[in-house]
């Protein structure tokens, strides 16, 4: 699944970042979350919403630090576009995010 989420077509990349997303926890790996925050690069709404839940359901199963962590490695030295994009997941995570480190951006 990881191989499609990077080289897969729109389709195969997002029902790949749904299935991760569901397997949960088992599922985190810096690849893993690396590769669905590549997605939420992307410009169509159907992968960017897969790869905004995935990364919020695998936060929920325990991850939320890796990937909190992830988000916040990935948002420096990117431009504002690609932040917003990556806020969004963070509110969608809303208690989770309630970390020093995201408040103090």
């Amino acid at each position: 699944m990881l191989e499609t989420m990077q080289d897969g077509d729109l389709y195969d990349r997002g029902a790949a970042c749904e299935a991760l997303g569901r397997i949960g926890e088992k599922a985190v790996t810096p690849e893993v979350i690396a590769a669905m925050l590549h997605c939420i690069r992307d410009d169509d709404a159907g992968l960017l919403f897969a790869a905004r839940q995935g990364l919020v359901e695998i936060s929920k199963n325990g991850a939320k630090l890796d990937v909190i962590g992830g988000i916040l490695k990935t948002m420096r030295d990117e431009d504002w576009w690609y932040c917003k994009k990556l806020f969004k997941v963070l509110e969608e995570m809303v208690e989770e995010a309630a970390t020093p480190d995201v408040i103090a951006m």
